[in-house]
């Protein structure tokens, strides 16, 4: 403690992971255009996923290293690590869900709910490890289904004037608690589901060679599961959640997206966005009133694309865009980590070019990140970033039959 130094060690694992997705829904219309319509819907999605094999190990902790200074005491070495089986998972996610859109009066005001219900189940095979599944505590809870709903969805849109229109939405969520994750008790399986609700409004613009929207928005996650410090630990000494009603996360923000063609040919986008996104807890103080993780305060995007119409460069064309956003927390400021990593504001450029040879037949150049702009996509540590793509090129050709 207080040394900034840590030890290393080593660990190899090995996961071969399976998913399967469905989708289907059922839709029907009733109704006229001129006077009213209706458009029904009732569908089903979801996904069976886990894992048909699974091996790790982990080596013992060596080779102390200050973080500031770099300086280690010895030289990391290879533990000859053996890998081991572990244990193996299935689980089924499954969403139902009822749509409706009522247009009134030529399609100038549309009204439209929805309501869905979703659960989960999971299993898990101890065969390979040589456990026997019920010698584990709590595994009724752990792999016990859960469900969550029902989320219901509202929204309203209506034309002011021919090219001015404004609109309104409410809608929910939930997401389910894993079912491991264990409480000051060491007791799992007794998390209820972490709930949001979105609230957003705004007005649409469209006028001859331009468009315009923009909405403000306020989201809150309630329930949200909060991790105990490093040095606060259950009855089985594992380090354990909270839940706590009404808190969580909270953001408001604002969006405004315009578009416009000032040319024939030629068309131009900017897209910005500003949130308010702070951490909600009475049982952490560090936490509560911190911003939340990968949420940048300040994002925008600008594109262009412009196309020859005739001529002698009539099908080449080029394009650009711009994406910019501010500096952003890696992962949540807590009483267990009060110090995360921070990621600079970053500004990438991409460049495109293409020839529209004949209507059926295109080939294109593109760019990415033209001057090479380190970007962290996402990570919590410095052993677990996930970098976004260095400079690139990509050449293709397409053709329609």
């Amino acid at each position: 403690p207080k040394s900034w130094t840590i030890q290393r060690s080593q660990s190899k694992s090995q996961t071969e992971r399976f998913a399967h997705a469905f989708d289907g829904n059922l839709q029907w219309e009733t109704g006229s255009d001129k006077i009213w319509r209706n458009v029904a819907t009732v569908g089903v999605n979801g996904r069976l996923s886990g894992t048909n094999r699974s091996w790790s190990a982990t080596g013992k902790a060596h080779s102390a290293i200050n973080v500031f200074s770099g300086k280690v005491t010895e030289a990391l070495r290879d533990s000859n690590l053996v890998l081991a089986p572990t244990y193996l998972t299935e689980s089924v996610a499954w969403n139902l869900y009822v749509m409706d859109q009522l247009s009134l009066f030529e399609n100038r005001m549309i009204l439209s709910a929805g309501v869905a219900w979703a659960g989960e189940s999971l299993d898990r095979d101890y065969g390979p490890t040589g456990i026997r599944k019920d010698t584990i505590k709590n595994i009724d809870k752990i792999l016990a289904s859960k469900s969550g709903g029902p989320v219901p969805t509202l929204g309203a849109l209506f034309q002011v004037l021919p090219a001015v229109a404004v609109y309104g939405s409410y809608a929910t969520s939930y997401s389910l608690a894993a079912g491991d994750a264990e409480d000051r008790n060491g007791k799992s399986g007794e998390f209820d589901p972490s709930t949001g609700v979105n609230l957003e409004g705004g007005a649409k613009f469209d006028l001859d060679r331009s468009s315009a929207t923009i909405s403000v928005f306020h989201v809150s996650q309630k329930d949200v599961l909060v991790q105990s410090a490093a040095t606060e630990l259950n009855v089985k000494g594992n380090r354990y959640y909270t839940q706590s009603d009404d808190e969580g996360r909270e953001s408001f923000g604002v969006e405004l997206e315009v578009s416009v063609n000032p040319l024939r040919g030629w068309n131009a986008s900017l897209a910005g966005a500003w949130i308010d996104a702070q951490v909600k807890s009475s049982m952490d103080a560090v936490a509560n009133g911190s911003p939340v993780d990968k949420t940048p305060e300040w994002s925008a995007t600008l594109h262009s694309r412009y196309a020859f119409a005739d001529g002698p460069l009539e099908g080449v064309g080029a394009s650009a865009t711009v994406n910019w956003q501010t500096e952003r927390w890696m992962s949540t400021k807590s009483a267990a980590a009060p110090d995360p990593i921070v990621m600079p504001w970053t500004t990438k450029v991409d460049l495109g070019l293409f020839y529209q040879i004949t209507p059926e037949l295109e080939i294109a150049a593109n760019v990415e990140n033209v001057f090479d702009e380190i970007v962290v996509e996402s990570g919590t540590t410095g052993s677990s970033l996930v970098m976004g793509s260095p400079r690139n090129l990509t050449l293709r050709m397409g053709y329609v039959f």
